[in-house]
């Protein structure tokens, strides 16, 4: 039975990439079969591959209709503080939709949406003065920081093996006088993913982004 059976007098790639991204949010990526969207969508299945070609086109387009609403950062920015928030926006969006997230981290996105964001950063970082070269390392030193860091973020926070509270109470149970060090500074697991640590680790790679454009200008 298909919970919008006006799609059916209506199918578009458009539709079809909304539904799957929706089917994703509520249920999961293995959820994703062509024939639960068709379900969905009160079709038979074939009627799909009249709009993607198979899965694969339909995966780049839910990945793409995701990274869509990354909202880029207002042009006044300066660079450091533009990629600081287009950043934050990435990891603000693959929260929203975590089962996009193996998608990033597997699938090449060169959809539009994507290549848009490349753009942005880019632009933001010729404007200022980096060489291509430069510009090039430096954006994919800060997505691939993004990326990683949420990638590990989503299962912790939405699939966890182990939980917050055991992880703690292990750190509680260990000898001081074995792991004095470790003792001292008394590590907190949740904070390794928490946007304390984000915002930390991303301060830190615009620091050293920032030295390596004032060393090309000495």
């Amino acid at each position: 039975m298909s919970s919008h059976p006006g799609y059916r007098k209506h199918l578009s790639r458009q539709v079809l990439v909304r539904e799957a991204l929706e089917l994703l949010d509520n249920e999961g990526l293995n959820a994703l079969t062509m024939r639960n969207l068709a379900d969905r969508l009160g079709v038979v299945p074939n009627s799909l591959y009249r709009h993607v070609k198979d899965k694969d086109d339909l995966l780049d387009g839910v990945l793409d209709e995701a990274v869509a609403s990354v909202p880029l950062p207002a042009g006044h920015l300066g660079w450091d503080d533009g990629l600081v928030a287009m950043a934050t926006a990435i990891r603000a969006t693959m929260l929203k939709h975590p089962a996009i997230t193996s998608l990033v981290v597997s699938r090449p996105s060169l959809g539009p949406a994507s290549l848009a964001i490349g753009e942005y950063g880019f632009g933001v970082m010729l404007e200022a003065g980096f060489t291509p070269r430069l510009a090039e390392r430096s954006l994919n030193l800060i997505l691939t920081y993004t990326l990683g860091f949420v990638a590990l973020e989503v299962p912790r926070v939405h699939q966890p093996v182990v939980t917050l509270k055991e992880l703690e109470a292990t750190y509680d149970q260990l000898p001081a006088d074995l792991l004095p060090h470790t003792a001292t500074v008394r590590p907190i697991p949740g904070r390794i993913i928490d946007e304390e640590q984000f915002s930390f680790g991303l301060t830190q790679i615009v620091a050293g982004v920032r030295a390596s454009l004032a060393a090309e200008h000495v």
